[in-house]
């Protein structure tokens, strides 16, 4: 993204970072919508791994937001084991819920300005 006298210029996808991307981008808000934290980790590893060479700034915002909500992903998946540890999952909640809303809205510009 390129910012020109105050007005934000979307630079767009690579040949190819799309067609990858795109199918993930919706397999993650099926998963999410649907609570399935397995699966959304699962998918989030694969857009994760289709990202990585992207050279759109977009898509990098995009992959550090995946990165961040598949660290909260796999964090909220661990079960306490004594009262302690249920303040650790009361925060990995809290912080998943931040990373989801985070990653939505990234991956909302990317899927409708730039994967069109």
């Amino acid at each position: 993204m390129s910012v020109t006298a105050g007005v934000v210029l979307l630079v767009g996808c690579g040949p190819g970072e799309c067609k990858e991307a795109k199918p993930l981008i919706g397999e993650m808000r099926a998963a999410i919508d649907k609570r399935e934290l397995t699966a959304a980790a699962a998918t989030a590893e694969k857009l994760k791994a289709v990202l990585e060479g992207g050279a759109s700034p977009e898509l990098a915002v995009l992959k550090r937001q995946t990165a961040a909500l598949l660290d909260a992903l796999k964090k909220a998946e661990v079960a306490p084991t004594a009262a302690s540890g249920l303040a650790a999952r009361d925060l990995a909640a809290v912080n998943l819920g931040v990373a989801v809303t985070t990653w939505q809205e990234s991956a909302a510009l990317v899927d409708a300005k730039i994967c069109k």
